[in-house]
C-alpha cells in the first residue's frame, strides 16, 4: 500500500534561532520580515500571548517588551541552510520525497508497511532530526497528501511521547479527523473559499448534488468531513477540478501524487570583463 507523511517543522525560524540561542527555548520569539516591518513567523509561546501575524513591529514595541517577547530579524541563507539539513535527513528514509516548502516537505511510502511500522519509522526520523540539527519536526501520516496535512495538523495539536507522529490507517481515525479539522484549515480551501461553504445551507440544491442526503437545504458546512458529504458534482461546479481532486482526498482515494522537480534546460550568457 502507498502512504504519505507530510513532515512539518515546529515554529521552525524560532526554532532555528533556538538552536544556536538556546536560552529562547520556552520564551515567547518572533521573526521580523524584511526590514523589520512586522511578524512573519511566532513561536507556540508568542501565539499563546495574541501576537497576531503580521502585526507591525514598530507598533506594537512597548507591547512586545512588556510581554518579555524575543524579537529577531529575518536571515533567509540561515533558515535555508538549516533547511537542506532536515530535508537531507528525511532523505534517508524514503527515496520519494517532495520538499513543498522551506519547513514542509512529503514523503512517500509504497510497500515499506509490509517491513517496516511505518509510525515507528517516522518516530526515528523525528528523534535523528532533532538530535542532529535541534530542530522538533511533527509527522502526518495517511493514504494521501491531503489527510496527511490534517493527520500533521493532528500531531501538533496532541504530541505524542514515543515522537509527534499521528498515522490515520482506519477509516474510523480519518473520519474523527475530519470532523476535527474546521472548514478553514483544510489545505486548499482556505478562508478565500470558505465563505461559499458557510452559505451553503441557504441554497436550495437538487438531489443529484447531494450524496446520501434528502433533496432539502444543503447542511452548512463547518467542518473537513462536512466537505465531504457534498457531491462529486457539486464540488466540481464550485471549486473545478482542482475541489474535486481535494475531496476525493479527503474521502481517502490518491488523486495528487509527489511533485517532481523538472530539471532546467535553460542556457544563459553572462558578460565579462574584458581583457586588459
Amino acid at each position: 500500500m502507498v502512504w504519505f507523511a507530510l513532515v512539518d517543522c515546529n515554529d521552525f525560524y524560532a526554532s532555528t534561532f533556538r538552536v544556536f540561542e538556546p536560552w529562547l527555548r520556552g520564551r515567547p520569539v518572533i521573526v521580523l520580515s524584511n526590514n523589520d516591518g512586522c511578524a512573519i513567523a511566532r513561536s507556540r509561546e508568542a501565539k499563546t500571548l495574541g501576537i497576531k501575524m503580521a502585526e507591525v513591529y514598530h507598533l506594537n514595541i512597548q507591547r512586545y517588551e512588556s510581554l518579555n517577547v524575543e524579537v529577531r530579524s529575518s536571515c533567509y541563507a540561515f533558515f535555508g541552510n538549516m533547511s537542506d539539513r532536515v530535508m537531507g535527513i528525511l532523505s534517508k528514509y524514503t527515496d520519494g520525497i517532495e520538499i513543498y516548502s522551506v519547513d514542509e516537505s512529503f514523503l512517500k511510502f509504497s510497500g515499506f508497511d509490509a517491513h517496516y511500522d511505518l509510525k515507528e519509522h517516522m518516530a526515528m526520523a523525528v528523534a535523528e532530526v532533532l538530535q542532529c540539527t535541534g530542530i522538533p519536526i511533527s509527522v502526518g501520516l495517511a493514504p494521501t497528501k491531503a489527510l496527511a496535512k490534517v493527520a500533521n495538523k493532528i500531531a501538533k495539536k496532541f504530541p505524542q511521547p514515543t515522537g509527534d507522529v499521528h498515522w490515520i490507517n482506519t477509516d474510523a481515525l480519518r473520519v474523527k479527523g475530519l470532523k476535527w479539522t474546521e472548514i478553514h484549515d483544510v489545505w486548499g480551501i482556505g478562508r478565500r473559499h470558505t465563505w461559499k461553504l458557510l452559505i451553503l445551507e441557504e441554497r436550495e440544491m437538487q438531489q443529484t448534488f447531494l450524496m446520501d442526503v434528502s433533496p432539502l437545504k444543503l447542511p452548512k458546512v463547518t467542518s473537513a468531513f462536512d466537505f465531504t458529504q457534498l457531491s462529486e458534482q457539486f464540488v466540481r461546479k464550485e471549486f473545478t477540478v482542482v475541489g474535486e481532486r481535494l475531496h476525493k482526498e479527503l474521502r481517502g482515494i490518491r488523486a495528487l501524487d509527489l511533485e517532481k522537480e523538472e530539471a532546467n534546460d535553460n542556457m544563459n550568457c553572462a558578460r565579462s570583463l574584458k581583457r586588459t
